[in-house]
């Protein structure tokens, strides 16, 4: 018997209490734990169920879903027969512009690939999060940022065991607008939360680089940094090819004026000789 997980037909609009079956979730779970359920769907909280039962995890879903009406969860429905998503379009155009597009040409390569290779993608994957957020390390410190959160104070949030990671500083540091304003908006996240306080432990723990994305964000660092030196020195030849040319020069033209005026020079002394051997001639 095949089963299928099928999304509620009124997600867009919000499902009424009217055509919801609430027995399979509050039938298997204490009144305790469905406000537990609710009070978390309110915070927009990640929420995971599971069962040993696809369609009784389906019908929970839903009721749970239901469980906000008149509010309405934001969910993205992806339908793996089709290939089609339905989502929010300003999720994907908020993306770093640079990052998203590298990513989407690597997973375009890696797919088109003879052979499926995970490691691959998963590198793809790793190095769009290492070109946004692996050059945190230098704004993390033992003093309190002094950064101010819309209320005006100070924004104590990002901290562990004595060390600060001053995000506004981090956000500062980026070029790219739209990679500025994708750094705040992760702020409010959970997600960028639990990643900073992971990075802050492994750097009390002694291991700065004890993770797959630490060692990844050291090595664009390494070449960011051979790179930056390499056009350094090529500019620092370049600017000493133009000091040289530019002295050879200087030196022709100094040369080539101390010519001129000592042609002149003589060309006068010998009109200068004339009109004293010959007293009558006008010197001109």
């Amino acid at each position: 018997v095949e089963e299928r997980f099928t999304a509620p037909e009124d997600r867009d609009t919000g499902a009424s209490h009217d055509d919801v079956y609430f027995a399979p979730l509050l039938w298997r779970v204490p009144v305790e734990s469905a406000l537990v359920l609710l009070a978390s769907l309110l915070h927009e909280r990640r929420v995971v169920i599971t069962g040993s039962h696809l369609s009784s995890v389906s019908s929970a879903v839903h009721a749970a879903a239901a469980m906000l009406y008149p509010l309405t969860w934001q969910l993205v429905l992806l339908n793996l027969d089709t290939g089609e998503v339905e989502y929010f379009e300003n999720d994907v155009s908020a993306l770093p512009k640079k990052p998203r597009q590298k990513l989407e040409a690597d997973l375009r390569q890696a797919l088109h690939m003879v052979a499926h290779d995970d490691k691959v993608i998963a590198r793809a994957l790793l190095k769009f999060f290492v070109w946004i957020f692996g050059g945190y390390q230098p704004y993390v410190g033992t003093k309190l940022p002094q950064q101010k959160d819309g209320d005006g104070e100070t924004d104590m949030g990002l901290q562990h065991e004595g060390l600060w990671f001053d995000h506004q500083a981090f956000v500062d540091s980026h070029t790219s607008s739209t990679t500025r304003a994708f750094l705040q908006y992760c702020r409010q996240t959970q997600m960028y939360e639990a990643f900073v306080r992971e990075r802050l432990q492994l750097k009390t723990a002694g291991s700065p680089h004890g993770d797959a994305f630490e060692r990844s964000a050291l090595l664009r660092t390494q070449t960011m940094t051979n790179k930056l030196e390499s056009e350094l020195g090529q500019k620092m030849v370049k600017m000493k090819g133009v000091k040289k040319k530019l002295s050879r020069s200087s030196s022709k033209i100094m040369s080539q004026s101390k010519a001129a005026a000592e042609q002149k020079v003589r060309k006068i002394m010998k009109r200068m000789s004339g009109v004293y051997n010959n007293p009558g001639s006008t010197f001109q």
